[in-house]
């Protein structure tokens, strides 16, 4: 049977509520004047919503704040005890979860070794956090999981990953394991979530992030949005064709990847032991990242000339050992060869942009849940 609502006052009042819920959760604590001017709701109408949401328990009064003039206005908040959220990246060999509260602040955070069992190494990580974090934020709500791979858009299962195995079905035996809904999302793709959210992209609504590393992959962002593609593999730049090294001749070995040929893990090795250093150093030689900028260039302008980006941010571990001289690497060599000239920024985030990614993409799923059931009491 349909649910339907008994009448038009009755679904405003649910609209104005929700509306009023949703500020409260993107913002933090407001008083009634600046919910009022942020929903576009009268005083009245914000004050009475207000009133709906204590009833429920989903949102208290706790503080005031001081104006220019007048009695100091009351703030209104959600109640701290309402759920949390966890965020979980996979790496090459360990996991990193960060527990928050709607308000999408961390409250717990781990960093573990991968077992051989993702599930169970996800799910024991995710009982730690929630044991660190304790009942004062209240119950796991949701949790998003940023993986090596690709995940589909239209089923929201990991299609192809080649580190993960049983890919369809990880959600719903993570989901399972935990025992909440669970979301996947690729690694690069939520790591550019974070970057616009926490990081040097913020305010930026078109721009490429780059990750460099053992594996490679890009992010773009458009109009504000991450670009996924229509099978999720919007990104797998380890591929692109670039000149100085061989095409593929097959593309179930991502190492033959031209790209990743030119600036993979492999070929940063090779130029660091051509100097004579036989591991990866914490921080690469000026020579080494001259030519790695270089390489990089060639990626970075094939992206420019198609894109047109504002920035190009560059992440990864790789990027991480070249240090601050990189990007203006990046950009004077890109210059040369396109017509196009994106900044080029290194992330502040780093290898922790993925982690930071699922905690947001968690949020927004625990916000929804708390939504629907604030909705389904009125």
């Amino acid at each position: 049977m349909i649910k339907t609502k008994p009448g038009v006052p009755s679904l405003l009042r649910e609209l104005n509520d929700s509306a009023v819920l949703r500020h409260i959760m993107e913002v933090g604590a407001v008083t009634r004047s600046e919910l009022a001017a942020h929903t576009g709701l009268s005083r009245v109408t914000s004050s009475q919503a207000l009133s709906r949401l204590q009833a429920l328990g989903v949102v208290r009064m706790h503080g005031t704040r001081s104006g220019a003039r007048g009695p100091a206005a009351e703030l209104y908040e959600l109640v701290p005890t309402i759920g949390t959220a966890v965020g979980i990246a996979v790496y090459a060999d360990l996991i990193r979860v960060q527990l928050c509260g709607l308000d999408g602040v961390p409250v717990a955070s781990l960093e573990a070794p991968l077992g051989e069992d993702v599930v169970a190494s996800v799910a024991e990580a995710c009982r730690v956090v929630c044991e660190q974090a304790g009942e004062m934020h209240g119950s796991l709500l949701a949790a998003a999981l940023a993986t090596p791979g690709v995940v589909d858009p239209a089923t929201g299962d990991l299609s192809f990953s080649y580190d993960l195995r049983d890919g369809e079905a990880l959600r719903a035996t993570l989901s399972d394991a935990v025992g909440v809904p669970f979301v996947l999302g690729n690694d690069v793709h939520l790591a550019a979530l974070a970057e616009q959210a926490e990081g040097v992209a913020q305010g930026e609504q078109d721009f490429v992030l780059l990750w460099i590393g053992r594996g490679l992959g890009m992010a773009s962002v458009i109009g504000g949005k991450v670009r996924v593609g229509s099978s999720g593999a919007a990104g797998e730049i380890g591929y692109l064709p670039v000149p100085g090294v061989p095409l593929p001749s097959k593309v179930d070995n991502i190492q033959q990847g031209s790209f990743q040929r030119l600036v993979g893990m492999e070929a940063v090795l090779d130029l660091v032991r051509a100097e004579g250093v036989e591991n990866l150093p914490a921080r690469f030689s000026e020579a080494v990242v001259t030519e790695l900028g270089r390489r990089l260039a060639l990626g970075v302008a094939a992206i420019s000339t198609i894109q047109d980006p504002g920035l190009i941010v560059l992440t990864g571990e790789t990027v991480q050992r070249a240090g601050d001289e990189l990007p203006q690497q990046v950009a004077e060599a890109t210059s040369l060869v396109t017509p196009t000239h994106p900044r080029v920024e290194r992330s502040p985030l780093g290898v922790l942009g993925p982690v930071g990614g699922a905690r947001l993409k968690a949020v927004e799923e625990a916000r929804a849940l708390v939504l629907a059931r604030v909705t389904d009491q009125m």
